[in-house]
């Protein structure tokens, strides 16, 4: 937009009209991070795609929000708790859907998510708990920090297995899932067709090519517990969590448990009620 002669202002008339006539509300700051076309069209397309973005079952006071892996939804929603007492909010990623919301940075797909929620909800004052697995964890990062900064209160952030990753990147990025035999594993588990397959690895790529570019900063004011593998990522990764949020951080070593195994073992400490973080060992 701005290499084509747009203006500041030029930009805020164009995202008034388009507020009018095509009934897409966008956040001038957002655009500015993004002033592509790719970029308005993939805001746009939430009007029409923003319930398919993310599930929500039971109802209560308190409100927690999940995160999924790199894989979306479908691999974990399972897994996820079914039977509590509070209403519950599972994203997905528009790539797992083969959707053509287009973005290209974990910062832009934190800002779809959480406008497509706001499509057709009201913020919560406060959100109870966020819990996010993976890829995840870099995300519902993302959604934190904007949540906090539209005054929404997050009492915890549960993180299952992802390191912080508060490096600068490589300057060229080269990517690719199939020299990965455990998500290539996973990958045969759960497709039938090679067509599927073909599929699946494409958009691996793709995400695993904005994980690999995200640089993570800034913080935020709200508890972690992070529940790690033990011989899974460096544990100077994962202790560098520390260093993005105001408030403390608890450690939990998982033993005997592989990163992939983890939604499993969610769902068996799910089914047993086990709540208290001290129970895992």
């Amino acid at each position: 937009f701005f290499k084509g002669g747009g203006t500041s202002l030029k930009a805020i008339m164009m995202l008034k009209e388009i507020k009018e006539k095509l009934d897409t509300d966008m956040s001038i700051m957002e655009f500015f991070k993004n002033p592509t076309i790719n970029f308005i069209a993939s805001i746009s397309e939430i009007n029409n795609k923003s319930q398919e973005l993310f599930l929500e079952w039971n109802s209560g006071e308190h409100e927690e929000w999940y995160f999924p892996p790199i894989f979306g939804l479908g691999l974990i929603y399972a897994n996820y708790p079914k039977n509590s007492n509070t209403r519950c909010i599972a994203f997905n990623y528009p790539m797992a859907m083969d959707s053509p919301v287009f973005y290209e940075s974990i910062e832009e797909l934190a800002y779809i998510l959480l406008t497509a929620y706001q499509k057709t909800n009201a913020l919560p004052k406060k959100i109870k708990r966020i819990t996010a697995y993976s890829m995840g964890g870099i995300i519902a990062f993302e959604v934190i920090k904007l949540l906090e900064l539209m005054g929404v209160e997050i009492e915890e952030f549960i993180i299952w297995d992802k390191p912080s990753q508060c490096y600068l990147p490589e300057d060229e990025i080269h990517v690719d899932i199939t020299k990965r035999a455990e998500i290539m594993s996973v990958i045969d588990e759960i497709v039938d067709t090679d067509v599927e397959r073909k599929k699946m690895i494409t958009y691996l790529d793709k995400h695993e090519y904005i994980i690999e570019k995200y640089y993570q900063k800034g913080m935020i004011n709200c508890d972690i517990r992070m529940y790690y593998c033990s011989n899974g990522f460096k544990k100077a990764d994962l202790y560098n969590w520390e260093k993005l949020t105001s408030r403390p951080v608890t450690f939990i070593e998982l033993k005997n448990i592989t990163h992939y195994e983890i939604p499993e073992f969610w769902k068996i400490l799910t089914q047993a009620s086990l709540s208290d973080p001290e129970c895992l060992s």
